[in-house]
């Protein structure tokens, strides 16, 4: 058994927007002295109008990564792909790499999904032998969903190498906040990048449907994306400028505020999703959920007991669970309870990351 390993934590610049970096930075933050880490960042390096230098990144990070174990030496090396293609070509070329030089403690974390990706995998013979011996060759893979694992295990991968683990919240973000969700008319908030596929059009015909019969209610928008400017020419010419409000990308202190004064949370996503952090710190602040059963949500949300799971995305199913959570009191107050318990036992970052030092602890000492 290794008493404090080298553990070499390769992701993308953590100053950069997405759950991988978010995943990352919080990781780091909450790892004890058990553990004797290095963050190796990847990728953007060059001006964005540099399209040919850029595509030299991923063998340039390479070399960075051999020289960087040759000179130091490492006990594990964990890799943070999601199921894309550029992904997936970049981190399968440092396990390669890494294995050619003998080096097999490998840990592979495959954090977004996609669903396209994973069609397109399944269904071309080749692919699917490439994708599994090359990752096959790590010595553990983690998914964000038991339906992830099976896919894996389905393509060929050992089962003994695959598990199924959580993201994380950092409860820190509320420590500083006093209030808790705001009783003075009825906040509804949705916190995400603004994708199309993330539902937002859908909860914004859905809040207008039902903005008359809840003359104190309002909507909050927080986040950023490719469909902002839309979003807000939306809003304009439906007259819901008064009612729906976009703070624009939210993090820390103000995020946790945003969440500890609302009253709902929607996030009707149909989007390739993980485990998205921003359901789990919804839950943490004690609010009723209103989401879907896609990626690796249904592994931590039980409709009825952490709010309410709607089987597909429309404004007709969004409205009625959101008229459900005003009107019931009683209902939305058992499922308060239920998601602080829930997020604050089983998805807080001490937590997982202890799950996570004892993964790094069985690969070193294997």
């Amino acid at each position: 058994m290794i008493k404090t390993p080298r553990v070499l934590i390769v992701s993308p610049y953590l100053h950069l927007p997405g759950g991988v970096a978010n995943f990352v930075s919080t990781l780091i933050k909450h790892l004890s002295t058990a553990i004797n880490y290095e963050h190796f960042p990847i990728g953007m390096r060059f001006p964005s109008n540099w399209k040919r230098i850029k595509l030299l990144c991923p063998i340039v990070d390479n070399v960075r990564l051999v020289l960087r174990y040759y000179r130091f030496g490492f006990d594990c090396v964990h890799l943070n792909p999601s199921l894309n293609s550029k992904a997936l070509l970049r981190d399968g070329l440092f396990v390669l790499t890494l294995n050619m030089i003998g080096f097999r403690k490998i840990i592979v974390f495959i954090h977004g999904w996609g669903m396209r990706e994973e069609r397109i995998i399944k269904n071309n013979h080749l692919l699917k032998f490439l994708f599994s011996w090359v990752f096959g060759k790590a010595a553990i893979i983690l998914v964000l969903s038991s339906r992830f694992e099976k896919s894996l295990i389905d393509m060929g991968f050992a089962p003994n190498k695959v598990r199924t683990v959580t993201t994380m919240f950092d409860g820190r973000i509320f420590k500083e906040i006093t209030n808790d969700n705001n009783h003075e008319g009825k906040t509804i908030l949705f916190l995400s990048r603004f994708v199309r596929e993330k539902g937002v059009y859908e909860l914004l015909e859905a809040f207008t449907s039902i903005a008359m019969r809840f003359p104190d209610a309002r909507l909050i928008l927080a986040g950023d994306g490719p469909e902002q400017d839309k979003i807000r020419s939306w809003i304009d010419r439906h007259g819901m400028s008064d009612r729906v409000k976009l703070p624009g990308y939210l993090h820390g202190e103000a995020k946790a505020q945003a969440l500890k004064g609302a009253n709902i949370f929607v996030f009707p996503t149909y989007y390739g999703e993980g485990c998205p952090i921003s359901l789990l710190e919804a839950m943490a602040a004690g609010l009723p959920v209103i989401t879907t059963p896609v990626g690796g949500i249904p592994d931590i949300f039980i409709d009825g007991e952490n709010g309410i799971l709607i089987d597909h995305v429309s404004p007709h199913k969004i409205a009625t669970a959101m008229e459900r959570l005003l009107n019931d009191e009683n209902f939305s107050s058992k499922v308060q309870e239920n998601n602080r318990r829930d997020a604050w036992e089983k998805y807080e970052a001490a937590i997982v990351t202890r799950k996570m030092e004892a993964i790094y602890m069985e690969v070193a000492s294997a």
